[in-house]
């Protein structure tokens, strides 16, 4: 009776020698087949309230004071920060004060050694021996090697607290 041929699309069914009467049968029900979908999932209905009504604005008070109480508590906390953060700046500052000194120290010894140095060296090129024991290049060895330790003492200091 109605005989249907495939056509070049592939979504499309041609009925080939069938009358206008079965071709109209065939067209309503493939249209009918293709289903609609319900009223209740469509995004816009005209038959439909589009939004859902307004919550009464009842607790608008306690959302007030909750607010301020957060506020409060985030202030806390960036007050402790700030405070933890200065007490180790200054911490920071202390130490490197210190160090300042320790290394003013140092050098001022450097400097008083250097210059015993010298003068013992002056002294023996013009032949003023005063004894021989002030000449003792050994001590001058030993000073200059203990300078040295305290270097490296204190470099290891720094390298083991590196927020000094």
């Amino acid at each position: 009776m109605a005989a249907t041929a495939p056509a070049t699309e592939a979504k499309t069914t041609v009925f080939i020698g069938s009358s206008d009467e079965d071709k109209a049968c065939a067209k309503l029900f493939w249209q009918s087949v293709n289903l609609h979908p319900t009223i209740e999932s469509r995004l816009v209905s005209g038959d439909m309230r589009q939004r859902l009504p307004i919550a009464p604005r009842s607790g608008q008070c306690k959302s007030f004071e909750l607010e301020a109480h957060l506020q409060k508590a985030h202030k806390e906390t960036i007050y402790e920060e700030s405070k933890r953060i200065t007490n180790q700046a200054l911490g920071r500052e202390a130490n490197l004060a210190l160090l300042e000194k320790r290394k003013k120290e140092r050098h001022d010894k450097e400097m008083l050694s250097n210059q015993k140095r010298r003068e013992r060296h002056q002294a023996k090129l013009k032949g003023n021996y005063m004894n021989d024991e002030e000449f003792n290049e050994d001590s001058d060895d030993d000073a200059v090697t203990a300078m040295k330790e305290l270097d490296k003492f204190e470099q290891r200091l720094l390298k083991e607290k590196p927020n000094l």
